[in-house]
């Protein structure tokens, strides 16, 4: 499931912004400056999240390979940083 924030008037998802879904929860640990988690956030949104649709919504192969290659890259990358941390901030 994706986090999404939800109007329980309209009982209709709002979005699947992480960062929306997360700050509507209280969940950004306050000692965080706002711009480092706006960084991060954007950086996994722009990378996986809009990769995983320019993949899906390709017209060629290899716009296929450049979107699912920025997928993994941005993958890979958090996963170092993982190793080494046990959250991504």
């Amino acid at each position: 499931d994706i986090p999404q924030t939800k109007d329980e008037n309209e009982n209709e998802n709002e979005n699947n912004n992480n960062k929306d879904a997360v700050e509507a929860l209280d969940l950004f640990p306050k000692e965080l400056p706002p711009e480092s988690i706006q960084t991060m956030c954007e950086s996994f949104y722009t990378a996986v999240n809009n990769g995983v649709y320019r993949a899906g919504l390709a017209k060629s192969q290899e716009a296929y390979e450049t979107a699912v290659r920025g997928i993994f890259d941005r993958l890979d990358e958090l996963n170092q940083l993982l190793g080494t941390q046990r959250f991504l901030m």
